[in-house]
């Protein structure tokens, strides 16, 4: 998680977290719903293809675990985090960091409610496809021609954030966001055009794939800022209690499309795919698609408005932090050379 103590570079680890997403979801959304899906009778409403699925899902994540695993074997030693870490830490130690670390309440608030819009918009996006566009398929086509180019906005986005710092690129990122699922709900209302509601679709997706990635890097930043509170370097800690909040609110994302389904009066029914439910159903699947989002990005925007850790803040922190290790670095020089004099 903590890459390199120069914030500048930390938006490099979520231009690779965004090209290997790209690759896994728009990928196999294409496998599935263009190759997997018709060799199943009945498609998508078959119970095998989905045992088939989970199976094959989960096979995946423990390969990920392991590939994962190796991958940072050799450089998770404390050798490496340039600053003293052996903090013994209590469950005080937990409240205090949540109770007085403002960066990481706000980002928590953020990217959680972020997490929980973009989860539901996942568990609805084939009753967009299926029932709202009434053509299945174009789901798989639709991800493979715009895996890449959702990416590459994704990529420069990233590279704008290096420059501009994270919290920046985050709010600019949330509003472009809220204003394209705006004018799509709008679209998906009044019956626009496929074409055009895809090109919003689009659009919205691309100025998730900047802002959505950026939280990563910027729980570095709160790591630091915490170094720079406390004194206590505690990467573990700050990356657990972000992934414990994050992981309990966008886990709600299933009961809200429950919810919505329910709401349509489907909630127990098979949802055949290709054919029109009722004009209830589409507004409730536009709702989660599209105006749970909204609240999201408006959660987030006002979490930022509170959170201080601006590319200014960071650059103080990191110099104040910077002076503390080379002091620290001299003090030990220093008692080594004593401790040689008196050999």
């Amino acid at each position: 998680m903590v890459l390199t103590n120069d914030p500048k570079q930390r938006p490099l680890f979520s231009i690779f977290d965004t090209i290997y997403n790209t690759i896994i979801f728009t990928g196999g959304i294409y496998v599935l719903m263009s190759l997997v899906s018709p060799r199943y009778e009945g498609g998508l409403i078959n119970p095998d293809l989905w045992n088939f699925v989970s199976f094959s899902i989960a096979g995946l994540s423990v390969l990920c675990t392991i590939l994962a695993i190796f991958g940072i074997w050799e450089k998770d030693r404390a050798e490496f985090f340039g600053v003293k870490s052996d903090v013994k830490l209590k469950f005080s130690d937990y409240v205090d960091v949540l109770k007085n670390n403002r960066a990481i309440q706000m980002l928590t608030i953020a990217a959680s409610t972020d997490k929980l819009a973009g989860n539901a918009m996942k568990g609805v996006a084939v009753y967009i496809f299926a029932n709202l566009l009434m053509n299945s398929k174009l789901q798989g086509d639709y991800s493979a021609l715009t895996g890449i180019p959702i990416t590459i906005m994704g990529i420069c986005g990233l590279f704008w954030a290096r420059k501009s710092g994270l919290k920046k690129s985050f709010v600019v990122a949330t509003w472009l966001g809220m204003f394209s699922s705006i004018i799509l709900y709008i679209l998906g209302l009044t019956g626009a055009s496929t074409t055009l509601f895809l090109t919003f679709m689009f659009i919205q997706q691309g100025f998730n794939a900047v802002s959505n990635p950026i939280v990563i890097p910027m729980i570095a930043d709160i790591t630091d800022y915490e170094l720079y509170r406390s004194g206590k370097f505690i990467p573990g800690m700050m990356g657990t209690l972000f992934s414990f909040i994050d992981k309990f609110v966008s886990s709600l994302s299933t009961m809200i499309v429950g919810f919505a389904l329910a709401y349509a009066g489907v909630g127990n029914s098979i949802i055949a795919p290709n054919t029109f439910i009722s004009p209830k159903f589409n507004s409730a699947i536009l709702f989660v698609y599209c105006i749970i989002p909204i609240f999201g990005y408006i959660a987030s925007l006002i979490a930022m408005k509170y959170y201080e850790l601006n590319s200014e803040k960071m650059a103080e922190i990191q110099e104040i932090l910077n002076l503390q290790k080379n002091k620290s670095a001299e003090d030990k020089e220093n008692i080594i050379d004593e401790d040689l004099e008196l050999a």
